[in-house]
Parts: C-alpha cells; structure tokens; sequence
C-alpha cells in the first residue's frame, strides 16, 4: 500500500487550488448566471477568467459548479457560463462560494460517439493509410 503524503502537505495542496472564497454581497444578476462579492473589488480584471466556482448554499444538493467567463475588478461581479442549477434568478447575498484554480472540461460524449461511429461506417469507403487495411471486428 503506498504511504499517504503528511497532512500539512495535503492541506498545502488543497490551499494552492483555491484562488478565493467568500460569501456573495449583493445579489447577482437576474438571469441567475453571476454573483456579486465586493471582497473580491480589486483583484484584477477577468483575474479568475477559466476558473471554476463552486457555490454551496448549505444544502448538499444545491452545489453547483460553473466556469467563469468574465469577472469586473470594480464590482466584484463574477460571471458564470450558466444560471445556477439552470434557473433563471438571481444568486442572492449569503450564498458562500469557492473559486478554484481549476475547471472540470466536459468531453462532448455524443459528438465523439457520433465521429466514432461515422468514421467506423465509412472505413469501408476511406482513402489513405485505411483502405489498405484488412476488415477487423472490433
């Protein structure tokens, strides 16, 4: 069994995903797709651009995630790819949130599923490297 790495070394990693946390100020936009901390004034400009925010409202199922796609310095608004949980409302104040440094990409199953099997139905008709090829089951 490999060894665990030392707790504050765990801590140390987990702090480094993390570039804020807070509770949202003022409420968001009412398309439900950006909350407002003023806490967050002065950070930098789009500083969180391709982040991840993470909002949890207190109920386990209520945790969303979302990129974000703008951040205004002066406000301390953060923009979201999507209205939270897909409802169109604004994201109230004393909703807390964490942004972190990374983002989850969704891979777009049906489209590469699509390629996949157009692809495995037009070898037969294909040019180059695969019409040499002998037929072979998958």
């Amino acid at each position: 069994m490999t060894p665990r790495p030392p707790l504050d070394e765990i801590l140390s990693l987990l702090g480094a995903t993390l570039a804020a946390e807070g509770i949202t100020t003022d409420d968001g936009a009412g398309a439900g797709d950006s909350f407002i901390d003023a806490g967050l004034k002065g950070a930098g400009d789009n500083s969180f651009v391709s982040m991840l925010a993470v909002l949890y409202p207190g109920d386990p199922r209520q945790v969303d995630s979302k990129d974000i796609t703008a951040f205004n310095d002066g406000t301390g608004e953060v923009t979201l790819a999507g209205a939270y949980k897909g409802v169109v409302a604004a994201i109230p104040a004393g909703v807390p949130y964490k942004i972190v440094t990374f983002r989850f990409v969704p891979a777009e199953v049906a489209a590469l599923t699509a390629l996949v099997n157009a692809l495995a139905t037009d070898i037969e008709g294909a040019t180059g490297i695969f019409h040499e090829q002998a037929a072979v089951p998958f």
